[in-house]
C-alpha cells in the first residue's frame, strides 16, 4: 500500500512539475512581450522607404499606409498608427476597394518572431498549404467593416491578384486585450493576397 502512494505521490509532483515547465515557458516566450512588439514597429518605421507609396513601390520594398482612419495631413502620428507593407508580386488589377466594399482574399496571420516561432506563431490562416498559392488556395469572402483597421488599411491599396506581406501594430489589430490565441499588445504579420472584391450592393463572383 505504502508504496502505491508513493508512486501516486511521485506521479502527482511530475505532472505539477510539467505543468508548471509549461506555464513558465509560455511565460517566457511572452516576456516584455508589448515592449518587444513596440521595439518591433519602430524597426520597421526606421526601415520603411519615406515617401513610397503603394502606387509607387516595388515588389520587396518597405513602405507604410496610414490608417485610413486618421487625417493624413497630420504628419506626426506615432509608427503604431501605421500599416508597415511589402508587395511580394503585383496583380492584374488596377482598381481598389473602398471601406464600403467586400472582399475576397487568402490570407495567413503570424505573430512576431520569436524563439520557439522563428517564423512567427501562426493564429489564423485560410489556407494549409505551406505557402499561399492563389492557385489552389480557396479564399474567404468578409465584409471589409467587419477586418481590423490594418487588414482594411492594407486593402483598400491593393488590386486584384496582389500578394503582400503587411505588418499591423497593435493598435490596428487586435489592441490591448488577449484575443483568442493572440496575446494583448501583438504585432500581427499577414501574408495577404486579394483575389476579387465587389463594390458595396453587389456580391461577389461564385466560387
Amino acid at each position: 500500500m505504502k508504496s502505491i502512494r508513493n508512486i501516486i505521490l511521485a506521479a502527482s509532483l511530475t505532472a505539477l512539475g510539467l505543468a508548471s515547465c509549461s506555464e513558465t515557458s509560455q511565460k517566457s516566450e511572452f516576456a516584455d512581450w508589448k515592449e518587444r512588439n513596440e521595439a518591433f514597429v519602430d524597426s520597421l518605421a526606421s526601415a520603411a522607404v519615406p515617401g513610397l507609396t503603394a502606387q509607387s513601390a516595388s515588389e520587396g520594398q518597405l513602405f507604410r499606409i496610414l490608417s485610413y482612419t486618421l487625417d493624413p495631413t497630420v504628419t506626426d502620428w506615432e509608427n503604431t498608427k501605421y500599416v508597415y507593407c511589402r508587395i511580394v508580386k503585383k496583380g492584374a488589377g488596377t482598381e481598389s476597394p473602398t471601406f464600403a466594399d467586400s472582399v475576397r482574399i487568402n490570407y495567413r496571420a503570424r505573430l512576431i518572431p520569436s524563439d520557439s516561432y522563428p517564423e512567427g506563431y501562426v493564429v489564423d490562416q485560410s489556407y494549409k498549404t505551406p505557402k499561399l498559392d492563389p492557385t489552389i488556395n480557396v479564399p474567404k469572402a468578409f465584409v471589409m467593416s467587419n477586418l481590423v483597421k490594418g487588414m482594411a488599411t492594407a486593402l483598400q491599396n491593393m488590386n486584384e491578384g496582389d500578394i503582400w506581406k503587411i505588418y499591423v501594430p497593435f493598435e490596428l489589430a487586435y489592441g490591448s486585450a488577449k484575443s483568442g490565441e493572440i496575446p494583448a499588445y501583438s504585432t500581427v504579420v499577414f501574408d495577404l493576397n486579394m483575389t476579387e472584391f465587389a463594390v458595396a450592393g453587389k456580391p461577389l463572383s461564385r466560387l
